[in-house]
């Protein structure tokens, strides 16, 4: 291998390897904007949080647990690529193992699936974000959320007395949305370019048998980070004075 090619890759070993690291603490101030309240449940909506002090919008993922506001946990960030059989609640759950909806047969999917269709989901909240004051916005909202809490809902599960809400035609519509984008060419494979910086959040033991267990899961879009960027200049800046050097040389011996 040239001296160009390992250049690259160590770079991309190191990159790959920080962008892996967990979070150290998960910290969830509040609702963003004020979430829809259904009863006890808070359905469809964002939630400000810090991850390592760093400030981010939390999606709901997981409704079989709980967690408390302004708490600090520690957690897991794993991309859906990664290693989800251990690091997160539902990546162990066995395809036949998952609640039927309505009828209607989603059990078909794997939990690598169904996480890529909640991250997709989490990115259909925008326009009605954008006019919360809008009842019609809130219900639509409140079924994406609810067909994230579906899909990622394993049977034969102790809630404890909670009952996985349902809006109608509104969780309908957006589950079969979720299902029909992951078949698009570009949307089918965990490694696609969409998916490159969402995170499954959490907790450091997760165990998905567990209901009553703090927090809840969480999907977010997380970026480089500064420290990462400026590893990826400097290996750059390295590989590119490596080249500048053996450029001379060949240069001197001709």
């Amino acid at each position: 291998m040239s001296w160009m090619r390992k250049s690259i890759l160590v770079a991309a070993v190191v990159i790959f390897a920080a962008a892996l690291l967990p979070a150290e603490q998960l910290k969830v101030a509040n609702g963003d904007p004020l979430v829809y309240q259904d009863g006890w449940y808070y359905v469809g909506g964002r939630f400000n949080a810090t991850l390592d002090n760093v400030s981010v919008y939390l999606f709901c993922s997981d409704f079989n647990h709980v967690f408390y506001w302004n708490r600090g946990y520690t957690v897991n960030l794993t991309p859906i690529y990664g290693d989800i059989q251990h690091r997160t609640y539902y990546g162990p759950v066995a395809d036949n193992d998952w609640q039927i909806y309505n009828d209607w047969p989603i059990y078909n999917y794997t939990a690598v699936q169904r996480y890529m269709m909640a991250a997709w989901l989490t990115t259909q909240y925008a326009p009605f974000f954008a006019h919360w004051e809008d009842d019609e916005n809130k219900k639509q909202a409140a079924g994406i959320q609810t067909a994230i809490w579906w899909l990622l809902l394993p049977q034969n599960h102790d809630y404890s007395g909670w009952k996985t809400p349902y809006v109608g035609d509104y969780t309908d519509t957006w589950l079969r949305k979720a299902t029909d984008a992951i078949a698009q060419d570009d949307l089918n494979d965990p490694t696609d370019p969409f998916y490159r910086y969402f995170r499954i959040v959490s907790p450091l033991n997760p165990d998905y048998k567990d209901t009553l267990q703090v927090p809840q899961e969480f999907i977010v879009q997380v970026t480089p980070e500064p420290a990462t960027l400026l590893l990826l200049g400097g290996m750059l800046i390295w590989v590119g004075l490596g080249m500048e050097r053996r450029r001379r040389g060949r240069s001197k011996e001709q």
